[in-house]
């Protein structure tokens, strides 16, 4: 049964049509339960599922309102606010579930940051972006998945090699032969 505080909530987030605030008002006000007298307040007890879930709604709160101006079209001809809304979405739910998850499930706790990881996969992305214009798919393509390898000392180089021309074959049959798109192959091109 639903106690006032948090049907005052889901009142509240029902009139603003909020539904994951509905799962978070729930647990959030409903799990604080009195113990002979006390009051028990909830507990996280999976501190990495949290984090990651508060970094899903975070990005996810981000897109929808980046994604809001953008038209959303019809079903027979979909607009280009359809994609953004569908995966800022998905970000939501799935934040809210590991959220849910989080307070109902044992897990590991927080330890420290791998930073290397961090820099190295953001190198890559940007590189990506900056030189795809100027050295063409194959070469950026290189230089992305290089600079993620490095990203850790366990890559084994033979296997990134084979994985490595394995993509480069895949990005450029479905980049440049299957969608046609304007982007130089080699530097050369």
């Amino acid at each position: 049964m639903v106690g006032t505080r948090s049907g005052a909530c889901i009142g509240a987030a029902l009139k603003q049509r909020y539904p994951l605030a509905v799962v978070a008002c729930t647990l959030i006000c409903d799990n604080v339960t009195k113990n002979k007298g006390r009051t028990r307040s909830m507990r996280i007890k999976g501190a990495q599922d949290f984090a990651t879930g508060l970094l899903f709604i975070a990005i996810g709160l981000g897109a929808y309102w980046v994604g809001a101006d953008y038209a959303m079209g019809t079903a027979q001809r979909p607009g280009t606010g359809v994609l953004p809304r569908i995966l800022a979405w998905c970000l939501l739910g799935c934040g809210g579930l590991l959220w849910i998850k989080a307070f109902l499930t044992e897990g590991p706790g927080l330890s420290g940051w791998a930073w290397r990881p961090l820099i190295m996969v953001t190198a890559a992305t940007v590189a990506f972006a900056l030189l795809i214009d100027r050295i063409g798919l194959v070469a950026t393509m290189l230089v992305s998945m290089t600079l993620t390898a490095l990203g850790t000392p366990q890559t084994r180089w033979l296997e990134y090699a084979g994985f490595s021309a394995i993509m480069v074959v895949i990005g450029v049959a479905l980049f440049i032969y299957g969608l046609g798109m304007p982007v130089r192959v080699l530097p050369w091109n």
